[in-house]
Order: C-alpha cells, then structure tokens, then sequence
C-alpha cells in the first residue's frame, strides 16, 4: 500500500465561511487536495479536485460563488490527472475513482479516468442531482454523469471496498447528505482516515467542532465525533482543506508499506 497526496490547485476564501459559515474577512488560501492508493490490483483515486475549466474561466463554470466567496487559484497542471502522471501513473493504472462527496472542487475531474469503476453513494448522487437544477455553485450538473461505469453504493454505516478490509467507507454525512469518509489500513497496520470536507482544519476535529459548512449540522457534529474516536484508535487524519497540513509541493508522500518495512 502507498498513499500519495497530490495538491491540486486552491481556494482563496474566507477562512470565516469554514469556521463559522460567515465572512469574516479573513481571507487565506486553502489547498485542494487528491489522494492516489497504490494497492496490489491498481491506483484507488480519492477525490478528483476542480475540473479544468475552472482554471480557464471560474466564473463562467461555477458561478458568482467563485468570484469572491470561493476564488479558485488553480494553474495549467495542476489538476489530478497531471499530478497523476507526475506521481508516476497513467490513466490506465486507475482501477476506482471515490469521492468524499460530490462538490466541484472533489469531483470535478470524474469522467477523466477511462477504465476505472467511478463509486458513488446514491444518496449522495441524487442529492446532488437535486441541488445542480437550482442556483447552487457547490455542485455542477454536467459532472454528475452516470452510465455503466458508474456503480451506485447504498449503505448507512461503513462499506467494505476490499475483501481484505484495506479500504473501508465511513460515512460523516452533515457536510451534505451522502458524505462519507475512507478509511485506509496498510498492510503494515498503519492507518489513515481521508476526512473530505466533515472537518476543514485539525483544529475543529481536536474540539470537536462542526465546519462552518454544513447541511445538518447535528448530523455533521455526530460525524466529527465519530472521526474523533477513529483517530484515537490510533488512525492518522488526512485532512483535505487544511492549510498547516500540507505544504505548497505539488506530491507528498504519505505513507509507503516497502520505504517503512
């Protein structure tokens, strides 16, 4: 198993909407963040970033959101399947594509891996589907797609995606309806929790607070507790949007079962 984190792009905002759901004038530049799991049977995709027509036209793509509230910062190459290539992979090596949940800057870039199975929770899909008719910014009709390749999960707790239980769905709905988390055990027993978008910062996951964007903000409380207690099992949190976490390098390698051997 080998996990690699791959920067792709940012979001200049204000930091107020992901503490609190107000602007509060404090503006910083978060990371958008993919994860690559290199396992015995290909590259597992975890979020796909912002599509790249974002870094073309933001405005005429997302809306009037990304003109002041969510700013993309998102130059030529740094989508997700340039970092693929740049870690090392082709689109051929891809075999599953997830998404914590279905928002444009986590899966703006689904239709671009040809081969792979795109795994989708229903709920969170048809949710989606709802919200992409309205004037919503966050999600993007024409990224919703669906035909054979995509594979529709319907569960409430946890959904196993290996028989050997490497790769584990944990939902945290509260962000949006159909939120979930992957829960990643390396063979060496290491383990990762990829958070999406239940918490913004290491911060509120210590004091057990919800992100300031929020669908149900009960249900997203639950779901901070819930990571909390996963990470106190002794799993470590990857947390997309966090700006401490991650540095400005467009690859960071997380964990590697033969470099820890």
């Amino acid at each position: 198993m080998k996990i690699v984190a791959a920067r792709c792009g940012g979001l200049d905002m204000d930091y107020g909407l992901l503490q609190t759901g107000q602007m509060l004038g404090t503006r910083r530049r978060i990371p958008v963040m993919t994860f690559f799991i290199e396992t015995t049977d290909g590259v597992v995709v975890w979020d796909t970033g912002m599509c790249t027509a974002v870094s073309h036209d933001a405005i005429g793509y997302l809306g009037r959101v990304a003109k002041r509230a969510v700013v993309p910062e998102y130059g030529e190459g740094e989508d997700v399947v340039s970092r693929l290539r740049q870690a090392g992979y082709g689109l051929d090596d891809v075999r599953m594509v997830l998404n914590s949940h279905l928002h444009f800057d986590h899966a703006g870039m689904n239709t671009a891996f040809p081969v792979a199975k795109l795994m989708v929770r229903k709920r969170e899909l048809e949710f989606a589907e709802r919200e992409s008719a309205g004037t919503s910014g966050a999600y993007v009709g024409s990224e919703l797609v669906q035909g054979p390749e995509v594979v529709l999960l319907d569960y409430d707790d946890t959904h196993d995606l290996a028989a050997d239980g490497s790769l584990q769905l944990v939902s945290t709905t509260g962000h949006t309806p159909g939120h979930q988390c992957l829960l990643v055990r390396c063979a060496d027993g290491a383990r990762y929790l990829l958070s999406g978008d239940a918490v913004y910062d290491a911060e509120q996951l210590a004091d057990g607070r919800t992100p300031g964007l929020v669908w149900h903000e009960p249900t997203a409380r639950a779901s901070v507790a819930r990571m909390a207690q996963i990470q106190r099992d002794g799993a470590s949190v990857l947390i997309c949007h966090d700006p401490e976490q991650w540095t400005s390098e467009p690859l960071q390698l997380v964990h590697d079962d033969h470099s820890s051997a």
